[in-house]
């Protein structure tokens, strides 16, 4: 049990008190002037919040509302997927209710928080079943707030076997386009999505930071630009992404302010507007030019491979796309089939000796 402290404020007459209680801050007035007073009211004050636990020993809980909210304070609206985590909390509110105990959540409400799922759909005109990954990734918004829960806040929680609820995600896509086919699928953009696509493939950058891109973030005259990528530390973290001649001229010929987005799209009485999703416009762009189900994400798949592909050491591509770890850079590193081709059909061909190997390996075979 923490210690109990009563003091003053400057300036007040009435006595203050601050303990710990289960890893928690507890502080508030006694309402006394008294010393003695104060310290006998808030020795009344722990030992009630202590008998509404249970007893000293017993972990307090709380309830999922109480808990998303605290969480939501301390960390994930600091988080840029800050939409996302709220669309978690919402759908979790909704089945488990915001008035169940974190210590009554258990494995069999997260088995049939995972069936509902998977029989639902979305989609306005094609509805398509929710993926396995979306689902995981819910499953890991939970976990993270009822591990916060149990490990900093010292709360009561149930035990639940994250692992047997996890569905299985099909392995990732390696897609990387042709230099033909990149310039096919600019040529069938819309024009406001053609720039953004053309700084994707030059810079390798994810689609939030190029749809966003500010001009307080670009620096032509130190030709590069300065963005915040995904992290989970609070705003994302700092990157630095050099910028060829090519994207210079690009970004250059788009009229340089100090401040604004980069990109935007006609509006109303044909005044600029933030470009916004692009997601159709894009879809569209790649059905038209005969790449039905390409991702905007592709274009840094492609970026990366036209560097390996071109002589870059992946610790210099893993640099240019802000990856921590290098394992991330090599899922990037495919080759394509004909490169692949081309090592095989290296095995096949008689293997040259150098003239002294073979002058020298005559010798020691030659018997004495």
């Amino acid at each position: 049990m923490g210690r109990l402290t009563v003091f003053r404020r400057p300036g007040s007459p009435v006595w203050h008190y601050y303990f710990r209680l289960g890893g928690d801050r507890v502080r508030g007035s006694t309402g006394e002037t008294d010393q003695v007073a104060a310290r006998a009211a808030a020795e009344r004050t722990r030992a009630h919040l202590i008998l509404q636990q249970g007893s000293a020993t017993t972990r307090p809980t709380a309830t999922l509302t109480a808990a998303l909210a605290r969480y939501w304070a301390e960390k994930a609206a600091a988080l840029k997927s800050e939409s996302l985590q709220a669309g978690y909390a919402r759908r979790w509110l909704a089945f488990l209710g915001g008035d169940r105990p974190l210590a009554a959540i258990g494995d069999v409400d997260i088995a049939r928080y995972v069936a509902k799922r998977r029989g639902q759909t979305y989609g306005r005109f094609a509805r398509r079943p929710i993926s396995g990954s979306t689902i995981n990734r819910e499953l890991a918004f939970l976990g993270a707030l009822l591990n916060r829960a149990r490990a900093t806040w010292r709360f009561d929680v149930g035990a639940i076997d994250w692992r047997a609820h996890r569905l299985r995600e099909p392995e990732p896509i390696d897609r990387a386009l042709s230099a033909a086919e990149a310039e096919r699928l600019i040529a069938a953009a819309a024009p406001h999505i053609q720039a953004p696509v053309r700084l994707a493939l030059l810079t390798g950058l994810r689609r939030g930071n190029v749809v966003g891109l500010d001009w307080s973030e670009v620096r032509l005259a130190e030709a590069e630009l300065r963005v915040r990528v995904k992290s989970t530390a609070p705003g994302g973290r700092p990157l630095t992404v050099p910028l060829s001649t090519a994207a210079l001229v690009l970004l250059a010929n788009l009229g340089p302010r100090r401040s604004g987005p980069v990109f935007t799209r006609p509006g109303p009485g044909g005044r600029a507007r933030p470009l916004g999703s692009i997601r159709r416009a894009f879809a569209g762009a790649a059905k038209r030019a005969g790449l039905a189900g390409l991702r905007f994400h592709d274009l840094r798949h492609t970026a990366a491979t036209w560097m390996i592909e071109r002589g870059v050491t992946l610790d210099l591509v893993q640099r240019v796309l802000g990856h921590r770890a290098i394992t991330t850079t090599q899922r990037y590193a495919h080759r394509r089939p004909e490169a692949l081709r081309a090592a095989v059909e290296a095995l096949a061909r008689p293997q040259s000796v150098p003239a002294d190997s073979a002058r020298a390996a005559q010798t020691i075979d030659r018997p004495r």
